[in-house]
This record gives C-alpha cells, sequence and structure tokens, in this order.
C-alpha cells in the first residue's frame, strides 16, 4: 500500500505535468489567435514552423512522476 507521502508526491508530479502541458496549449493557442488577428496568409514556411513547435510539444519528454525524476 502507497503511503500518504508518495500519493502526494504522485499528485503534485502529475500536477505539474499538467500545468506545464496547459501552459504550453494556451501558448500554441495564443499564436494562432495572433495569426487570425494579422489575417495573415500562412506561408509553407510558416505552417512548418508551428507544426514543430506543436509536434516538439508532443513528442517532449514526460517523466511519469517522482521515482521517475529521483536519481539514485
Amino acid at each position: 500500500m502507497a503511503s500518504n507521502n508518495t500519493v502526494c508526491e504522485e499528485f503534485e508530479a502529475y500536477k505539474r505535468m499538467t500545468d506545464e502541458n496547459a501552459a504550453q496549449t494556451v501558448l500554441m493557442r495564443a499564436e494562432i489567435e495572433k495569426l487570425k488577428a494579422e489575417r495573415t496568409i500562412m506561408t509553407t514556411e510558416d505552417f512548418a514552423q508551428l507544426l514543430r513547435l506543436g509536434l516538439s510539444w508532443l513528442c517532449a519528454p514526460r517523466s511519469s512522476g517522482p521515482a521517475h525524476d529521483k536519481q539514485s
């Protein structure tokens, strides 16, 4: 059975990861809204850069919790 400290640590790690994901999503949405507001025709290069940003965010390593973060 997991101790209360372990459960709390796991929850805090999950919360940090969720907060980081939410922050990245907000930044990406803001960039998209900025492009819409400018009514800019997106070039292939602009699209490629935005796609790379999204892919780098999606493919970024994520910790599986405090046990993964700790170094022995």
